[in-house]
């Protein structure tokens, strides 16, 4: 069985990664507040849509990175092929 090493982070570090968490957050929270607002008030869709809708921005924002990926490494594996 292996031993598992454990490191401690400082005070300090735990800080630091912290506030750049809240800052993610901030944003984040921030740009899905005004976007639920938007599609509740100014376009009129009920709340249920607007999470709908919210959903499938994220599946849609997450999809390039992940496609251009796998796409990166089909092309880089033909390229491998003699």
């Amino acid at each position: 069985m292996q031993s598992i090493q454990s490191t401690r982070c400082s005070t300090v570090e735990m800080v630091k990664y912290a506030l750049g968490a809240c800052s993610e957050s901030l944003i984040m929270n921030s740009f899905f507040g005004f976007a639920m607002l938007y599609y509740t008030k100014a376009l009129g869709l009920p709340a249920s849509w607007a999470g709908i809708a919210s959903l499938v921005s994220m599946f849609l924002i997450l999809r390039y990175p992940v496609t251009k990926a796998l796409l990166e490494n089909l092309r880089q594996a033909s390229a491998d092929v003699p």
